[in-house]
């Protein structure tokens, strides 16, 4: 097996290869084959043989119908990946609710209690407006700020 690169810098594999008819065949194969970084002395590789003029290419094709099984394993996959996303976009959301109510609860204590206070009093305070803002955040109406 030979690897070279074309004047234009694109790269392929000259392989001799063993069709399933036993016949020898001496194929390039691109770069942009599927399975490019595979093709190496002595593996296996599934593709088809095409004439192209005087060159004789190893191109991905039609390999055939593929098992049943192969599509559902791909939903399988599918919905896991999506599960996953969704537990993100749930953590992502539980987390700006966590900071949000926590930084609000400072906020609304310093400003109810102004300074010069024992810091009992500001724990107890953001812990009153902490919970008091996280039990609310589901139940703000859906309206914009300031309507008459």
């Amino acid at each position: 097996m030979e690897v070279k690169t074309t004047s234009t810098g694109k790269s392929y594999k000259k392989a001799s290869i063993t069709g399933e008819d036993g016949a020898q065949y001496q194929v390039s194969v691109w770069d942009d084959f599927p399975s490019f970084a595979a093709v190496q002395a002595g593996g296996m590789v599934e593709g088809v043989i095409r004439q192209n003029g005087k060159y004789t290419n190893l191109v991905a094709g039609n390999l055939g119908v593929r098992p049943a099984s192969i599509p559902n394993k791909f939903g399988k996959v599918m919905e896991i990946k999506q599960e996953g996303i969704r537990k993100a976009q749930e953590n992502k959301e539980e987390g700006i609710r966590i900071s949000s109510t926590m930084r609000d609860a400072v906020l609304v204590a310093l400003a109810e209690l102004g300074g010069n206070r024992d810091h009992t009093e500001y724990e107890d305070r953001i812990r009153y407006w902490r919970s008091w803002l996280y039990a609310e955040w589901d139940n703000v109406k859906d309206a914009p700020p300031f309507n008459s």
